[in-house]
């Protein structure tokens, strides 16, 4: 995790600046839009691999450690959450999410942690556990099943997520309609929607060839993943979905996390 403590803040808020002043351009230019679009959020990610012998129980006690030490000097973090990966191809074996409302959450986040103090000798112990590759997005919400206005959906305790490349055809216009879609199908499940879905948007991924997006959606249990895509593949609404999805993403093949909480909202 060792972006949270060397990165500078003025560049993270800059790219940030950019990408979300993109993003509210391609989602929030139409009266439909407005309809269904909720405010970014920001994720600081960092994806990683354990060190031989490691094991989440590990990530856990450096996190303990974390907790303990933000309350000893005032400092609030942000919810994080952890993903451990249960099937597919992601190299990695867990990714860590630091979750903020919005860019000013996210600035007055950096900037207290920046001036806490703890960030090196946390960078050691994190770093004693695991290799780990930083990254930071914006977070569309999609759909929340439960209040739209919460900044961080809770529950789900199984994540089935998909990368995806823009095809080179793709319009801002087509983005805009798929997330509609996307989110008036989901509300159109009832029971069997996700708890969540979420699309991030990491400002550099095209540069270093990665994906442009990863999408995901959050589920209580394994069986509500698989009503969801009972949804989707057996009803006219899900596969309409799925057609325009193929229309405008290049999608490469699932994978499946379980996720917890590991940082409260109130910490």
């Amino acid at each position: 995790m060792s972006s949270q403590f060397r990165a500078d803040p003025v560049l993270l808020l800059t790219i940030l600046s950019i990408v979300l002043t993109l993003l509210i351009g391609v989602l929030g230019t139409s009266a439909r839009a407005a309809e269904t679009v909720y405010p970014p959020m920001i994720a600081q990610t960092w994806t990683c691999s354990y060190h031989d012998g490691r094991s989440i129980d590990d990530v856990l006690k450096v996190r303990d450690a974390m907790v303990s030490e933000a309350d000893q000097v005032g400092l609030i973090l942000p919810p994080a959450y952890v993903w451990t990966l249960t099937s597919g191809d992601a190299h990695a074996d867990f990714v860590w999410f630091n979750i903020h409302r919005d860019m000013g959450a996210f600035g007055a986040s950096v900037d207290a942690w920046q001036a806490s103090g703890l960030g090196p000798a946390l960078l050691e112990r994190f770093s004693s556990v695991s290799d780990c590759a930083a990254g930071i997005s914006a977070a569309q919400m999609i759909f929340p099943r439960g209040n739209p206005g919460a900044s961080v959906p809770d529950g789900p305790v199984f994540i089935a997520s998909q990368r995806c490349s823009f095809l080179d055809a793709t319009s801002n216009e087509q983005l805009r309609e798929l997330i509609s879609q996307m989110h008036d199908v989901m509300k159109g499940m009832g029971d069997h929607a996700p708890a969540f879905a979420t699309a991030l948007f990491p400002p550099s991924q095209r540069a270093s060839g990665e994906s442009d997006v990863l999408i995901y959606s959050g589920h209580g249990s394994a069986v509500g993943r698989r009503n969801y895509a009972a949804e989707l593949l057996n009803t006219d609404a899900g596969q309409r979905l799925r057609k325009r999805q193929k229309a405008v993403l290049d999608c490469g093949d699932l994978t499946l996390w379980s996720s917890q909480q590991v940082v409260e909202v109130d910490q």
